[in-house]
């Protein structure tokens, strides 16, 4: 609760709140275990705070995983907290169990929807947060295990699962920064379409 994760985007802790919180939404879609799903995502941040991972930040997930076996968690929980963070590059597999898959694309979602919340995104050749990286993950992982998933609808539960009762509000302020409805409605479209263009490059790059 004591680390911030971005200034305008709250604590670690709240961060993982909305990841659990979504890998369950997820998990039901796809038809994984929602319990073990949501217990990855509780976990999945933890090692962050080890010397290890302080040291050797390429081994987050990785010392994640040994930490949730050597605690006595389930393997297909350890193993979803090593492989949510997949995939790192285009050369990188994806996440295939269903607790992983349901982990990796809120956390990826996640990721892409809070900073287009808040107007930090991708211009350019300036990619600071990851989001590319995170979208094209998304897509992959969706095309590769062949699962099917409304955008509009997980980016509606996310947007009334990080501003409750949103339906109802005109207005709400974030760290002084008002937020209206229909600017939170044209980030998710935008959000939309930039997956999109992410998923015309992985179209692409299998000669489509």
């Amino acid at each position: 609760k004591g680390i911030v994760f971005h200034a305008k985007l709250g604590t670690q802790y709240e961060r993982v709140e909305r990841i659990e919180a979504l890998a369950g939404e997820i998990a039901e879609k796809i038809g994984a275990d929602v319990v073990k799903a949501k217990r990855a995502a509780r976990l999945c941040k933890a090692d962050l705070t080890t010397g290890v991972v302080g040291e050797f930040p390429e081994l987050q997930g990785v010392m994640g995983r040994y930490y949730a076996l050597h605690d006595g968690e389930d393997v297909e929980v350890a193993d979803a907290i090593r492989d949510h963070y997949k995939p790192l590059g285009p050369s990188d597999v994806v996440a295939t169990s269903k607790a992983a898959i349901s982990l990796a694309l809120a956390d990826k979602l996640d990721t892409l929807s809070q900073f287009y919340f808040v107007e930090e995104r991708s211009t350019g050749s300036s990619d600071q947060y990851g989001l590319r990286r995170a979208a094209l993950g998304c897509v992959r992982t969706i095309l590769e295990n062949n699962i099917r998933l409304s955008l509009d609808e997980l980016f509606a539960e996310i947007l009334s699962s990080r501003f409750p009762g949103s339906a109802r509000f005109s207005s709400m302020s974030i760290d002084g920064e008002t937020l209206t409805v229909d600017r939170l409605k044209n980030s998710i479209t935008l959000l939309t379409y930039f997956i999109f263009d992410r998923l015309k490059v992985a179209l692409r790059d299998k000669g489509t």
